[in-house]
């Protein structure tokens, strides 16, 4: 059986395959990958888990960028951050722009609750009339937009 081999990601150059798949199918369906060779199943469990350590350092650290901002500008929960996507930096959100972000927000709920009843009245949607959850959260916002409540 020889080496195949299948264009690199990056630079379209020929490279050697390593391994064939993961999740291979048994009679009784799929179940974790499992190559047989347990040398190449260890290192492939290795490179997994490295690369979820590394992703979630990132994350670890974002957050503590984040609880910083939040703690030289009065505390969490005090002041709503924004970041910025090109810096990936997080600011203090200035007073004079609450009310345009609140606007916004309200817009893509209408939106978005627009768009979930098109998919309902067409038949391509998971969500039905008879939904429990469905029914919860309308009477919830009933609830929640009644006169006894502002």
């Amino acid at each position: 059986m020889g080496v195949k081999s299948h264009p690199c990601p990056k630079c379209s150059a020929p490279s050697p395959k390593k391994l064939s798949s993961f999740g291979f199918q048994f009679g009784s369906g799929k179940v974790p990958g499992n190559t047989g060779v347990d040398s190449l199943d260890y290192s492939v469990d290795k490179a997994v888990g490295r690369d979820a350590d590394k992703r979630w350092e990132t994350i670890k650290d974002r957050r503590a960028l984040k609880r910083q901002v939040q703690h030289d500008n009065g505390g969490i929960g005090k002041v709503p951050l924004a970041k910025n996507p090109l810096t990936g930096e997080y600011i203090p959100v200035p007073q004079e722009e609450l009310p345009r972000i609140q606007e916004l927000h309200e817009e893509y709920q209408e939106a978005y609750e627009e768009h979930k009843q098109l998919r309902v009245e067409a038949g391509v949607s998971k969500f039905r009339e008879d939904d429990p959850y469905l029914k919860f959260k309308q009477k919830k916002q009933k609830t929640s937009s009644s006169p006894d409540n502002q």
